[in-house]
């Protein structure tokens, strides 16, 4: 799944390709979609979800790359897509 022909542009393996073959075989939109991710290899994946949180990111370009940043619990992320 971390292959895909159409999938990210920059990595030849990367979590974004996973999204791109989630998104082909459940029918969801991308909108339809919360990805949640820490570290520089969730980058590409939080950039291309519908809906991203960074979750207490381990850099400034991680939380860069999501749509909102939760640096305390859980309970952020869910309360983002509320």
């Amino acid at each position: 799944f971390m292959l895909h022909p159409e999938g990210c542009p920059d990595h030849r393996l990367c979590k974004r390709n996973v999204l791109a073959h989630l998104l082909e075989e459940t029918g969801l939109k991308v909108n339809d979609v919360l990805a949640v991710g820490d570290g520089e290899n969730d980058r590409c994946m939080l950039e291309a979800a519908g809906q991203s949180v960074a979750f207490r990111p381990k850099s400034e370009e991680v939380g860069e790359s999501a749509r909102r940043i939760a640096m305390k619990d859980l309970q952020e992320v869910l309360d983002a897509v509320r």
